[in-house]
C-alpha cells in the first residue's frame, strides 16, 4: 500500500466533531424573531453563521466528509457544520410572525429539513447554492425550483457516474410537504437514498419509479 494515499482508515473530523457551535449558535439565535425585534440586526447575525457555514463548506474537511459518505453513506453523516451539531438551533420552531424561530442554511433553506439537506449536497457537488424563492422549502416545488437554478434534466432511471435529486411528492408520501432525497446508489429497480427527516439523517431504501430524479451532476 502506498504510504502516502489517505484511506478512509485514516481520522477524518466528522461535521459534528469539527468545532463547538456555541458562537455561531448565538448568531443563529439573534436571527430569528423571537430573541431579536430588530430586522438589521436579525440580518447581520444571519449572515455572520451562513459565513461560519460556507467557510466549511469549502474547507478541506468537508471534501474529505464527502469522499468518506461516498464509500458509506450509512455511517457518514456529510451535512455540514454547524447545521448537523445537534446543539445547533436545538430550540422549539415556530413559525408565527412574531415568535419566529426557524433558522436558515444559505440558500434559505429551514436547517435540519431535507431540502436544506439536498441544497448542501447540490452544493457540494457543483458549488452552487439554491436560489432561494418562495416556494423552495416545500419539496413539491422541486421540479421547478431546480430547474430555475439550471437542473432541468428529468431521468426515469438514474445512470451510474452521476448524482441525482430525488423528489417524492406528497400525493405518494407521507411528509405532509414531500420529501426530497440524495441518490447514493441503485440496485436494479431499488434505488439508497440519504435525506433529513425529524431533524435526523436517514439512509433509506425504496422504489426508484416513485420518484423524480433530476440530474445533478
Amino acid at each position: 500500500m502506498n504510504k502516502h494515499k489517505k484511506s478512509s482508515t485514516q481520522k477524518v473530523k466528522t461535521c459534528r466533531e469539527w468545532k463547538k457551535v456555541g458562537r455561531v449558535n448565538l448568531h443563529a439565535m439573534k436571527s430569528i424573531t423571537a430573541v431579536n425585534k430588530n430586522r438589521y440586526s436579525r440580518y447581520f447575525h444571519r449572515s455572520l453563521y451562513r459565513l461560519a457555514t460556507k467557510r466549511y463548506c469549502n474547507s478541506k474537511n468537508w471534501r474529505e466528509i464527502l469522499q468518506l459518505h461516498e464509500e458509506n453513506p450509512r455511517m457518514v453523516d456529510p451535512y455540514p457544520w454547524p447545521l448537523c451539531h445537534p446543539d445547533f438551533a436545538n430550540w422549539d420552531e415556530n413559525d408565527e410572525e412574531e415568535s419566529y424561530s426557524l433558522v436558515s442554511d444559505p440558500s434559505g433553506m429551514v436547517v435540519k429539513y431535507a431540502t436544506s439537506y439536498c441544497a448542501c449536497m447540490i452544493y457540494g457537488y457543483t458549488g452552487k447554492w439554491i436560489r432561494y424563492n418562495a416556494n423552495a422549502r416545500d419539496a413539491n416545488n422541486w421540479v421547478s425550483v431546480l430547474r430555475a437554478n439550471g437542473f432541468s434534466k428529468i431521468v426515469t432511471t438514474p445512470e451510474y457516474g452521476y448524482h441525482y435529486i430525488g423528489i417524492l411528492r406528497d400525493e405518494t408520501a407521507d411528509h405532509g410537504h414531500g420529501l426530497v432525497v440524495w441518490l447514493e446508489r441503485r440496485t436494479g429497480s431499488l434505488i439508497e437514498y440519504s435525506t433529513y427527516q425529524d431533524h435526523t439523517y436517514r439512509v433509506s431504501q425504496d422504489r426508484a419509479k416513485r420518484f423524480i430524479w433530476i440530474q445533478i451532476a
